[in-house]
C-alpha cells in the first residue's frame, strides 16, 4: 500500500477526508469504477436495486494494489441513492448488512 493510500485511510478522518479518498480512488481505479457503475445502472433498471455484493460478483474484484475501501466509491455519486439494507451473501462478510441502492 502506498503512503498516500495509508494516509487516506486513517480512522476518524471525517467527511472531507472521505471525499478526498473517493477522489483518489476515482483516479487510480477509473476503469473499474466505470464498469462497476455501468453494471449497477443496468441492474437497477432490471431489478430495481443493486448491492455491492452484486457488483463484485458481476464485475469482479478491484485491480491488484487498490485498497478495498474503493468499493465505497461505486455509489458515491448523486446518481445512486440508498433504499435499504440486506444481509450480505458473501461468505467472507459473515451476514453483515450491506446497502441496497437504486438510480435516480
Amino acid at each position: 500500500m502506498t503512503a498516500t493510500n495509508r494516509q487516506l485511510l486513517l480512522p476518524g478522518i471525517g467527511p472531507a477526508r472521505k471525499q478526498a479518498a473517493h477522489a483518489h480512488f476515482e483516479e487510480i481505479a477509473r476503469g473499474w469504477l466505470a464498469e462497476a457503475r455501468a453494471y449497477a445502472r443496468r441492474q437497477c433498471e432490471l431489478t430495481g436495486s443493486v448491492t455491492i455484493d452484486d457488483v463484485r460478483t458481476a464485475v469482479g474484484e478491484l485491480p491488484e494494489g487498490i485498497h478495498h475501501n474503493a468499493y465505497g466509491a461505486v455509489f458515491a455519486s448523486d446518481e445512486f441513492y440508498p433504499i435499504g439494507f440486506m444481509a450480505s451473501k458473501r461468505p467472507s462478510n459473515n451476514g453483515r448488512m450491506v446497502r441496497r441502492w437504486t438510480v435516480r
